[in-house]
């Protein structure tokens, strides 16, 4: 996962989440703003200005819907792997919550990994992967997160 070489031929896609959401991701995978399938119990942890302001946005490409069915990735941004605060960039954060590129549902078994910020989270996460039956690759990055 940490080597992959990213481009536009062998991307990968990141996304973001509030541990609190990981049980209920674990259990149905990733699923976009506008799906059927939603965890109540979802902790929001983006931008709601910017969210609100690509809602009612159209894609013109197929499979079309709106960026709440897929999203905007800032794809230079990601390949940097530089996720810290720019006070020459304040948008960058935001940029980092939006959403993947994936029509409406990426499933769990699509996941390569998980990164989280400590130990202890990655203890919960390796319990509730086992708990579900689930071999994922899980890492401690904290120089990932903001």
């Amino acid at each position: 996962m940490v080597n992959h070489k990213l481009s536009p031929d062998q991307a990968l896609l990141f996304r973001i989440v509030h541990v609190k959401n990981m049980p209920w991701i674990l259990e149905h995978g990733l699923h976009c703003r506008n799906s059927k399938c939603i965890d109540p119990g979802f902790v929001n942890i983006g931008n709601v200005d910017l969210i609100g302001k690509r809602n009612p946005r159209s894609v013109p490409v197929d499979p079309g819907g709106g960026l709440s069915d897929l999203g905007e990735v800032d794809w230079p941004l990601l390949r940097s792997k530089n996720f810290q605060n720019d006070p020459d960039d304040p948008g960058k954060k935001e940029r980092y919550q939006a959403e993947a590129l994936a029509y409406q549902h990426v499933p769990v078994n699509a996941l390569l990994g998980i990164v989280c910020y400590t130990d202890g989270v990655r203890n919960q996460l390796q319990d509730a992967c086992k708990s579900k039956g689930l071999n994922i690759r899980l890492e401690v990055r904290p120089g990932w997160y903001f």
